[in-house]
């Protein structure tokens, strides 16, 4: 395989063709080669300039956009294109949505998925589609400046400002940088996460070390949290998580409506720990997911990768009886406080386990559930968890992904496995990107 760059050579126009997984455009030469870019658009004519040649397709750039589409907007930040985060912050919001509802249509078609295909409903728009990100990842550069790497490359660019990040962690971006100046970032940290609490605006700080802090880097980070304005700084060493506090006493939280009760709910997690970015939009799903388990009072459902709770609680609070599994034991310890502070400790059970292996027990023991709910990572789920699901022999399965590939590939073993799929849906989870959330509701076929 031939991965070598190319002396820039030029090569004729092409016309984009589509926007293919990881947002870029898709075009072939007149002898039938494909051509990849970045930062093109659907329909677009540009002339290529080939940067490296793989096997069977050109990595190029746009030299020149000659036919520009119409829906081709002014990003509204000065780094699109340069950072590797917004790859469709050149596309109109009417735009960006149909090319992630294709993104999903190809992976379907691609997998066979049929059933899903022809079921697919329109996407559901992100409530913000600036100013909605809970959470950034940052890089520091050798100054110690935090910012987001140079698309596909290890560089650091450093960004005082996110369009697409909150105005919350805008404001500690700033302060970060300020503190920069005054040597309080370390480039030996490599990353400093930041995440916002969406209940009280408050802005936690998460470091990855490779050894314990000594007591003058705990002075240093002691001295950042106060100028940067931090609520907590969390540290991860060596998978080991604690706080520059002696106690952690303090965590994000994030409301979710819940009918019926005269207060929503609220839910705490790890500073570090996973939520879902986009806080409005989750709100969306979580109501979404809700009404397409159907829970019913007393009724058993299973919540595969449950996290700290983000689905368990809400249909706990619709009555049902809950089982939530999750192979992080620290989002486990916040799920089970999350159950006790909304009064749902009877509803809810959470075991710490490796998601396969827990459904292999509950085969075991002939358990039984009516739904099952699940929202795996981006590799969605391993060879024998779909079986396993399909010998639980739930009525509905309500899967939420955010990849494509990954959920098509599941929804063909699901299907095999005698279930139909009545709805998909993607939804946009991150607006600007061409990532692609989707759920699906599956239903027995026997």
């Amino acid at each position: 395989m031939n991965h070598s760059p190319l002396t820039s050579p030029l090569l004729p126009p092409v016309t984009i063709e589509r926007i293919i997984a990881g947002g870029r455009g898709l075009a072939r030469l007149p002898d039938g080669l494909v051509v990849l870019l970045p930062l093109v658009l659907p329909g677009e004519l540009v002339r290529p300039q080939v940067r490296r040649r793989r096997s069977g397709y050109l990595e190029a750039e746009a030299l020149e956009i000659l036919a520009p589409a119409p829906a081709r907007v002014v990003p509204p930040c000065p780094l699109a294109g340069v950072c590797g985060g917004c790859d469709l912050m050149h596309a109109g919001p009417a735009l960006q949505l149909a090319i992630k509802d294709a993104i999903l249509a190809e992976a379907l078609h691609r997998a066979g998925a049929h059933q899903a295909l022809e079921n697919r409903q329109a996407i559901l728009p992100s409530p913000q589609p600036l100013g909605y990100r809970n959470r950034l990842r940052l890089h520091l550069d050798p100054a110690g400046r935090p910012g987001l790497r140079r698309a596909a490359s290890d560089e650091v660019i450093p960004v005082p400002f996110c369009p697409v990040a909150a105005p919350a962690l805008n404001r500690t971006l700033e302060r970060l940088h300020q503190a920069a100046r005054h040597g309080l970032l370390d480039p030996h940290w490599g990353r400093c996460d930041i995440q916002l609490s969406p209940v009280d605006d408050q802005v936690f700080a998460h470091l990855a070390l490779p050894r314990p802090p000594t007591e003058k880097t705990r002075r240093r980070l002691a001295s950042l949290a106060r100028e940067a304005e931090l609520a907590d700084i969390a540290l991860t060493v060596a998978h080991r998580r604690f706080s520059l506090q002696t106690e952690i006493t303090r965590r994000p939280r994030l409301h979710l409506p819940a009918p019926a009760r005269n207060r929503p709910l609220e839910l705490c997690w790890e500073a570090g720990g996973f939520c879902q970015v986009n806080t409005g939009q989750n709100e969306v799903l979580v109501a979404e997911v809700c009404r397409l388990a159907q829970p019913r009072p007393q009724e058993k459902i299973l919540d595969l990768y449950c996290g700290m709770g983000n689905f368990s609680l809400p249909l706990a609070a619709r009555g049902a009886k809950v089982l939530g599994m999750e192979q992080d034991p620290t989002a486990v310890l916040r799920a089970q406080d999350n159950a006790r502070a909304n009064g749902l400790a009877q509803h809810c059970r959470f075991v710490a386990v490796a998601v396969t292996a827990g459904l292999t027990d509950l085969v075991r023991q002939g358990e039984r559930f009516r739904t099952v709910v699940l929202d795996p990572p981006r590799q969605g789920l391993d060879g024998a968890g779909a079986q396993c699901i399909a010998r639980l022999r739930p009525e509905r399965i309500v899967y939420v992904s955010c990849d494509p590939a990954t959920l098509a590939r599941d929804l063909h073993i699901l299907d095999e496995e005698g279930f139909r799929t009545s709805i998909c849906r993607p939804l946009d989870m991150f607006p600007q990107t061409s990532h692609v959330e989707s759920l699906v509701l599956l239903e027995k076929n026997w």
